[in-house]
């Protein structure tokens, strides 16, 4: 394991873009649950 954590992923194998992608994609659902959460 190492830190920052994309690089962890980038030693499993990942490339950086699919790090990227998913890590926006990740954000993106924690942003719609918070906002979701909010109004109720």
């Amino acid at each position: 394991r190492m830190a920052p954590i994309h690089h962890h992923f980038e030693l499993r194998g990942w490339s950086e873009e699919k790090t990227v992608m998913r890590f926006w994609v990740a954000h993106g659902a924690i942003v719609f649950l918070a906002i979701w959460i909010s109004l109720f």
